[in-house]
């Protein structure tokens, strides 16, 4: 099922890099506008234009978070996205392991991926 829109955290990451790996993946990014910790892209796939958002240290001090603003992705759901970023940034990536919508109350559930293997755990800040 192809998900309304797809966001992850990477762990110990630069700006930099996560343009890297973004270019890798899309036909074209811009970067529309930095405000502090805030970098906004426009990515083009496959005729589609994506905003992306990246926040810096999002979660803690440690996780950036990479969030997808749209249903057409190269991925279909945020764990395949996770496991696409675990191979290129080679650290620890967390995603919501399930489909949840705006109205229910977010649990601390999550999926993360680590060197030594993927699976949920409870993430409370």
């Amino acid at each position: 099922m192809q998900l309304p829109d797809i966001e992850i955290y990477v762990k110990n990451t630069t700006p930099e890099l996560i343009e890297e790996w973004l270019d890798d993946r899309f036909d074209n990014i811009e970067l529309l506008n930095k405000e502090g910790r805030t970098h906004q892209y426009n990515a083009d796939w496959e005729g589609m234009s994506i905003p992306i958002m990246v926040v810096e240290r999002a979660a803690g001090r440690a996780f950036t978070s990479i969030w997808f603003n749209s249903a057409e992705t190269p991925w279909e759901t945020d764990i395949e996205c996770a496991r696409d970023a675990f191979d290129f940034f080679n650290t620890e990536i967390r995603c919501n392991g399930t489909f949840w919508q705006e109205e229910e109350a977010a649990d601390n559930d999550w999926w993360q991926i680590t060197h030594q293997g993927e699976g949920i755990i409870s993430w409370q800040e």
